[in-house]
């Protein structure tokens, strides 16, 4: 069986790479660059699939765990250490250092955004 390379660890078999990539629309989930546009050297984007959580951080080989991302993107991560997503309980921690101007400001950007 073919498989795609993501990094020097971990092999994701091509049919989970393949549904992944569709699903995704051949489409960085980071920057949103399609295999469609140029990178700033003039070449076509190149997209991949990588892991939201590493493997070797607790991750799964699943398609919930995977995303199509452009190797720009990928190396820029690759260059940043992974950090675990924080618990709502620490969000919240977050907001208690606000005043309550910068409170309403959150609560009328949050309500703004499209869901």
């Amino acid at each position: 069986m073919r498989t795609g390379r993501v990094s020097n660890r971990t092999n994701i078999p091509s049919p989970l790479r393949d549904f992944v990539l569709n699903r995704d629309k051949q489409t960085c989930q980071m920057c949103g660059n399609s295999t469609a546009d140029r990178d700033p050297h003039g070449f076509l984007t190149r997209i991949a699939v990588g892991f939201f959580v590493p493997i070797e951080k607790g991750g799964t080989l699943s398609a919930n765990n995977l995303r199509a991302i452009c190797l720009a993107c990928a190396e820029g991560l690759a260059a940043a250490p992974y950090q675990a997503k924080p618990t709502l309980q620490e969000l919240l921690g977050e907001f208690e250092a606000f005043d309550n101007s910068e409170l309403r400001d959150l609560l009328l950007y949050l309500s703004s955004m499209k869901r």
